[in-house]
C-alpha cells in the first residue's frame, strides 16, 4: 500500500465532485484538442499480412518484409501523450485518451502533494526513469513474419549489473506483458495484446505502480540503433481504483466514516467506483466492464543484459 494522502482534510462531496468533474473535463478536452488525422481506427493500425493467416502458413513460416532479427533495449523516455493523440477504441471516429484529462482534474482540485498535471507526471516518469526507480526493458524479436515485442521490468545490483525482475513472469514462466504482430516494412512495426502491465510514477520517491493496460496498441519502428513508438490502450476502472484512487482513501484508525458520508471504507470506495463506470470510463470492455482510454508514447536505445 503506498503511503500517499491528502493534502488537507475533505469531505465526500470533495471526492464525488472529483470524479464528476474528471468526466467533464477529459470529455471537454477531447473535443477542444480534437485532431482528425489523430483518430487512428482499427483499420489504420492494422498491418497487412504477407500471407493469410487463416488458410495459408503460419506468420513463423512467412516471408518478412523486414530483415530485423532480434534486438534489446532499455526506455529512456516514456510520456503519457495529450487527449489529441489516440487511436479510435469505441467507434466514434474520434481519439480516444482520456487519461490526461483524469490527472489534471485530480491535479487542479488540489488533493495529494504531488504535480499530477500531464506535465508534472511527465516530468516525475522522466525522474525515474533516469534515477532507475522504473527500468523499462524491451525484448524484440523475429521469426519469420512473426515480430514479438516482450515488455519487461528490469533491475540493477549495487554494481549496476542489470537484469531482468522475476516480476516479468507470471507462473509458468512466460512474460506478464507480450505483444505480437507484424512489420510493415523495414522499420515499422504493429504489435497487439489482450493486456499488458505498464509503470506508472504519479509520486516521486514512491515505488511504481504497475498499471493494466488492456487491448493494448503498440505501433513504432525498430532498428539496430533505437526503438521507439505509441502505445495505446485502456485502463480498466477497477484498475484505475485499486492502483491510483483508493490509495489516497486513509486506511485503520485514520478512516473516519464521518467524512465519508457515513460508510465504511469499503462501501464509500463501491460508491466511488459505480460513478467512475457512469461517468468517467469511456471505453466498455468485451466483458461488459469499463475502463479509461489512455496513449503513451517510448523512446529506447539499445541496451545489453
Amino acid at each position: 500500500m503506498h503511503n500517499f494522502r491528502f493534502k488537507n482534510a475533505r469531505t465526500t462531496w470533495t471526492l464525488v465532485t472529483l470524479l464528476s468533474s474528471l468526466a467533464l473535463a477529459a470529455g471537454c478536452s477531447d473535443k477542444a484538442d480534437k485532431a482528425d488525422d489523430t483518430a487512428l481506427t482499427a483499420d489504420d493500425t492494422s498491418t497487412t499480412l504477407t500471407g493469410d493467416t487463416d488458410t495459408g502458413p503460419p506468420l513463423e513460416e512467412q516471408e518478412s518484409l523486414s530483415s530485423f532479427t532480434s534486438g534489446n533495449y532499455r526506455s529512456a523516455e516514456l510520456l503519457i501523450l495529450g487527449t489529441d493523440e489516440g487511436i479510435d477504441q469505441n467507434g466514434d471516429e474520434e481519439p480516444d485518451n482520456k487519461l490526461p484529462g483524469v490527472l489534471s482534474t485530480v491535479d487542479l482540485l488540489g488533493l495529494v502533494d504531488a504535480d499530477l498535471s500531464l506535465d508534472g507526471v511527465n516530468e516525475t516518469l522522466a525522474a525515474a526513469l533516469e534515477e532507475g526507480d522504473i527500468i523499462q526493458l524491451i525484448d524484440a524479436g523475429q521469426e519469420g513474419a512473426l515480430l514479438t515485442v516482450d515488455l519487461l521490468l528490469g533491475e540493477e545490483d549495487k554494481s549496476g549489473t542489470l537484469s531482468v525482475s522475476a516480476e516479468s513472469y507470471d507462473g509458468s514462466g512466460d512474460p506478464t506483458s507480450r505483444l505480437q504482430g507484424v512489420f510493415a516494412d523495414e522499420t515499422a512495426f504493429t504489435v497487439e495484446s489482450d493486456v499488458i502491465q505498464i509503470p506508472f510514477s504519479f509520486f516521486p520517491g514512491e515505488p511504481p505502480l504497475f498499471i493494466p493496460v488492456v487491448n493494448a496498441v503498440l505501433i513504432g519502428t525498430l532498428s539496430a540503433d533505437q526503438a521507439e513508438g505509441k502505445l495505446y490502450g485502456a485502463i480498466p476502472v477497477a484498475d484505475m481504483m485499486s492502483q491510483v484512487i483508493e490509495p489516497l482513501i486513509p486506511t485503520g484508525d485514520d478512516y473516519d466514516p464521518a467524512a465519508y458520508l457515513n460508510l465504511e471504507r469499503d462501501e464509500f470506495l463501491a460508491s466511488i467506483e459505480g460513478l467512475a463506470n457512469k461517468q468517467l470510463a469511456d471505453i466498455q470492455l468485451e466483458d461488459g466492464t469499463m475502463a479509461v482510454s489512455a496513449a503513451l508514447s517510448f523512446t529506447a536505445p539499445p541496451e545489453s543484459w
